[in-house]
């Protein structure tokens, strides 16, 4: 018998941040404690870095970082696993 390896697909969503800092849930971590977010400055979308636990992030602007208070993190929000016929 030949063991098939299960397809896993995940998809993946931009949650916002509450005012308080709140993690949400499964949120996907570029490095351990370090989590992946995108924030608006000056009507540019940027990609940026949070700690996930201050109610604030920052995004690399110019040659410097940009404190952000509004910003979403990139969730995992859904993973189905299917297995071959």
């Amino acid at each position: 018998m030949v063991c098939e390896p299960a397809i896993i697909e995940v998809q993946l969503s931009w949650v916002p941040v509450d005012a308080k800092g709140t993690l949400p849930p499964n949120a996907i971590e570029a490095k351990p404690g370090v989590y992946i977010i995108r924030a608006f400055h000056e009507s540019d979308l940027i990609p940026g870095k949070w700690s996930g636990t201050t109610p604030h992030a920052f995004v690399s602007y110019g040659c410097g970082e940009i404190q952000v208070s509004k910003f979403e993190v990139l969730c995992n929000t859904s993973v189905f696993q299917n297995r071959p016929p």
